[in-house]
């Protein structure tokens, strides 16, 4: 039975890292203005001191990326127009709302929470179980709120970057944050007693989803960047940085923590 619950969780986790966004270093477009040399004052020099070790990992998840996840993505986007692979990341964002629930309230951000459940209960009914978006037509915006932020807000320090192959850029406070969310997945539980090929469809459907969303942005990256693990991480740590923020700028915050 322990052995079911850690596959299950493991599941979780994936699935949940991956909603997070954190996978592939995604990135929300306001995010990518913040220049690096920016966000590595905000996480301070030492945010990489693993970078050999990282950079060997890194390696063999691009070694993997190349081979397997990038033909893949590449296939499921020809197979599917984007009306379908939308509805897939509406139903992977819908079922993770709990998630975001939970740490809107620990974030003690009462209005984003009402707007999450409003959210989840529009999309559920609605958008036919969140494939569709319908909760946004109506002018509800989403969001994602994971306990890595949650920690963020309270104060604790975001720890060394780490680069976990197939999973992707993270930090300790971040991976910590993770295992939290997994508990919180709906997913841990509705399929704890279900067979472990089964268990693992949602992370591996979340991982192509993630994946068929950044595969041009990706290809351009790597064809341009002079160095592409450190092009990544900067990525990374961007989108972490326009999260935890909820969106504003550094022109918007009156007060900056060291993350």
């Amino acid at each position: 039975m322990w052995r079911k619950l850690q596959i299950v969780l493991f599941a979780g986790l994936v699935s949940a890292v991956l909603m997070a966004g954190g996978l592939f270093a995604t990135t929300h477009p306001a995010a990518a203005q913040t220049p690096a040399t920016e966000t590595g004052s905000l996480y301070g020099e030492d945010s990489d001191p693993l970078e050999p070790v990282n950079r060997v990992l890194f390696a063999i998840h691009d070694g993997v990326d190349i081979v397997a996840l990038r033909p893949v993505a590449y296939i499921y986007n020809r197979a599917f127009p984007q009306f379908v692979r939308n509805g897939v990341s509406n139903f992977l964002s819908n079922l993770a709302s709990p998630i975001t629930f939970v740490n809107d309230i620990l974030q003690g951000e009462i209005d984003r929470a009402g707007t999450t459940l409003v959210r989840f209960l529009i999309n559920t009914t609605v958008g036919f179980g969140g494939v569709g978006d319908a909760a946004a037509m109506m002018g509800h915006a989403p969001h994602y709120e994971d306990f890595g932020q949650t920690m963020a807000v309270w104060g604790i320090g975001t720890g060394p970057y780490l680069f976990v192959p197939i999973i992707g850029p993270t930090t300790l406070r971040h991976a910590v944050g993770r295992v939290v969310d997994t508990a919180l997945s709906p997913w841990t539980w509705l399929l704890y007693n279900e067979p472990t090929y089964i268990a693992l469809i949602p992370a591996g459907v979340t991982l192509l989803s993630a994946r068929s969303e950044n595969l041009e942005a990706l290809d351009n990256l790597r064809e341009t960047s002079p160095d592409y693990y450190a092009s990544i991480r900067n990525l990374y740590f961007q989108n972490r940085n326009y999260e935890i923020n909820n969106g504003n700028t550094l022109e918007d915050l009156e007060d900056i923590p060291d993350y």
